[in-house]
């Protein structure tokens, strides 16, 4: 569908029983006004005040009875019509007219494309803002896309001030629509008053290329309290869905799904007192949301759901900055096309600038580092379109011959590990794999518990290889690598997934989590010994590193030292240098910890006295992946030696730099086009690297 074909713009359905007396109190009078179209009035066009609707009479004209609370009328224009102004505030006496335009051009119910950017949290760099805000104009007008959505945290009363003005239906040159977050529920007489004044009703729906959308505000854990309740949210959603057709697709947006840590009701219930389940309700085939700062795409039950990472810097498990098209069908099928980085890339440009070979995986590669073993190397991809791409594929380490490749049901965007003869991988939708490394069978699976985040963490393996750990929090498993079989779960904590991996070593675990806080276990029984709490360990870069009795960790300003027996804080140090790098642990060599960075390039700090003796340094990456942070100088991956005197990183500017370990003098650099957002992988003299354009080279070193 054309965006010119677009908006069939509604807010609610019909009147529908059983409402609370408190949501339909009436007051004196009604609701007047007329809906037409070249002059002449529409019949049975719906027209709601945002709970109760009515439908135009054969001139017509309507008349809805005034409710207490109502604050917007709007119409629902029927198919083939245009709207402008799409909503009116309600005012003491006034007449509403409603004037809807054809469309030029183009068929009714042929399914649509659009844009779709979350979590911009936008900053007070106007000029940055023009720059993104441009790459999304221009990505919705060459993709044809019919609307651009904002799924919400726009952020604060002075983002959505700015958005207003930077990023509206005018200047982007088609509808641009808004959801409500729980940052944009600020101070008032009611949380989303502000964003009312702004951008008008926070729920409504529309129609476009034949798919019914829904406009939901977040239903909990808002910033400042609205209005509104979830069993008034559940009424307007009945009522709403009451005149559509029984077969017609359904999708909603929204700031983040409803109930989303119940695992049967998979963020698809609203409503306590009077809970509203969309997969009974009608045709329900997809749910759009943001919040949870990372990119994910799944499948529950035929309902696809689908968030982005920010549009403007990197998400917080350290995912590119997005923007996203979606290709929705008319049956309510769709895919993506995510636009990544400088110039909004979805290929790049490659050279096999000397790799001994080169071989074209099926997606792009996300935080998967090569593993190596028994002479072959192992990688995994991503599947963040709804592609079917997720994969493990295994190659002839000499050749790159393709030994064996297995599907998984969605992305991996993590580090598997070969233990007990199987390689070991978890998905971000928390299924857990093992495949025979030397054949590609499949020896067990298993499923962890449901969690609205990305399941990103990395496997990793106990150091004799009997024992693989996956998932995270109250998902986190310990495993008999050979079998599967449960060895222990964790029961202690709850915190937000990573994609990195924990530090093990000396019979004992430690994560470090995205907000705030370490937690160590005893590696046989699951035990939590200790836990850290506080902004020290903010943002976790590398997998902490355990040695000489201590946990190393390396987070958003700051490299410090824990008691690995106890949790005490030996040292703590700023180093006034964002640490980005979710692909593999610090290293430790030559008397430094080295760890990247987002803007200062490779540090190299001394284990003494914790001071940066020296920096590598990089070129401007060509995507932000670092959270909260746009693009920069970034050391992104985790370095590794190459030799005795030689420090490696494949990094987001598209080059594999090595630096001399002593000095931080780059010693060679091989440039392949496209960013790095995995480690590389080094065995008997070969270095392995598998990138962002879904290519994995072999150089030999």
């Amino acid at each position: 569908m054309r965006r010119r074909e677009f908006l069939e713009l509604s807010a609610a359905g019909v009147l529908c029983s059983g409402l609370g007396t408190a949501r339909t109190a009436s007051v004196a009078g009604e609701i007047r006004g007329q809906v037409t179209a070249d002059g002449k009035g529409l019949a049975r066009v719906v027209v709601s005040d945002g709970l109760q609707c009515v439908r135009t009479g054969t001139d017509g004209t309507f008349a809805l009875p005034r409710r207490e609370g109502a604050r917007f009328v709007a119409v629902s224009p029927p198919c083939g019509y245009q709207m402008k102004d799409w909503y009116r505030r309600i005012a003491p006496a006034a007449s509403y007219g409603f004037s809807l335009e054809k469309a030029s051009e183009g068929k009714e119910k042929c399914g649509c494309r659009f844009v779709q950017i979350a979590d911009s949290e936008i900053s007070e760099d106007n000029a940055y803002n023009r720059q993104w805000i441009d790459d999304v104009r221009q990505i919705a007008h060459a993709e044809r896309c019919a609307f651009i959505v904002h799924t919400g945290d726009i952020c604060y009363l002075a983002g959505m001030q700015a958005h207003a003005q930077l990023m509206n239906t005018e200047n982007m040159g088609l509808p641009v629509l808004y959801c409500l977050g729980n940052h944009d529920c600020v101070a008032g007489d009611y949380g989303e008053q502000a964003f009312e004044g702004l951008f008008g009703p926070c729920r409504y729906s529309f129609n476009a290329g034949g798919i019914h959308f829904l406009v939901v505000p977040m239903t909990e854990g808002w910033d400042v309290k609205p209005s509104y309740d979830e069993d008034e949210l559940a009424d307007w959603i009945r009522a709403d869905l009451a005149p559509i057709k029984p077969n017609q697709p359904v999708m909603a947006f929204s700031h983040m799904l409803f109930h989303a840590k119940n695992e049967s009701e998979a963020g698809l219930v609203i409503g306590k007192e009077r809970p509203l389940d969309l997969r009974s309700a009608c045709n329900f085939r997809g749910f759009v949301y943001g919040h949870v700062h990372n990119t994910y795409t799944s499948g529950n039950g035929g309902v696809a759901f689908m968030a982005s990472s920010n549009p403007n810097f990197g998400g917080i498990d350290h995912s590119p900055e997005i923007v996203r098209v979606f290709d929705v069908k008319p049956d309510g099928a769709f895919v993506s096309e995510n636009h990544y980085g400088r110039n909004r890339q979805r290929t790049w440009q490659t050279s096999r600038s000397g790799a001994a070979w080169e071989r074209k995986l099926p997606a792009p590669v996300l935080f998967c580092t090569p593993v190596v073993s028994s002479g072959r190397v192992f990688v995994g991809t991503t599947d963040d379109e709804n592609r079917g791409t997720g994969m493990v594929v295994a190659f002839d380490a000499r050749n790159g011959a393709v030994a064996w490749k297995r599907k998984v049901a969605n992305s991996i965007k993590n580090r598997m590990v070969v233990a007990g003869g199987n390689v070991i991988v978890q998905d971000a939708g928390g299924s857990v794999y093992a495949f025979a490394a030397n054949s590609g069978k499949s020896v067990w699976k298993m499923q962890l518990p449901y969690h609205f985040q990305v399941l990103a963490s990395a496997v990793t393996a106990s150091e004799d290889g009997r024992t693989a750990y996956v998932g995270y929090g109250s998902r986190l498993t310990a495993v008999d690598a050979a079998t599967g079989a449960v060895k222990w779960r964790n029961s202690s904590w709850e915190r937000e997934p990573v994609a990195g991996a924990p530090g093990i070593g000396e019979g004992k675990m430690v994560w470090a989590a995205n907000w705030d806080g370490l937690e160590c276990h005893d590696l046989e029984t699951g035990a939590r010994l200790w836990q850290a709490d506080g902004k020290p360990w903010r943002f976790p870069g590398a997998d902490p590193l355990i040695t000489d009795g201590k946990a190393v960790v390396a987070c958003y300003w700051n490299i410090g030292e824990v008691d690995l027996a106890t949790g005490q804080v030996l040292r703590n140090k700023e180093l006034k240098e964002v640490t980005a790098l979710p692909s593999g642990p610090i290293l430790a060599a030559g008397g430094h910890y080295l760890v990247g960075s987002l803007n200062g390039g490779l540090l190299s700090i001394d284990r003494n006295t914790l001071e940066i003796v020296w920096r590598g340094t990089a070129d401007m990456s060509l995507l932000g992946v670092g959270a909260y942070r746009n693009k920069g100088r970034m050391v992104n991956t985790s370095p590794v030696l190459t030799d005795n005197s030689t420090v490696c990183a494949a990094c987001a500017d598209g080059i594999i730099h090595f630096w001399d370990l002593a000095t931080g003098a780059e010693k060679r650099r091989i440039a392949t086009g496209a960013p790095y957002l995995a480690g590389v992988a080094i065995s008997d003299g070969r270095l392995f690297a598998a990138d962002m354009a879904g290519m994995i080279r072999m150089f030999p070193i």
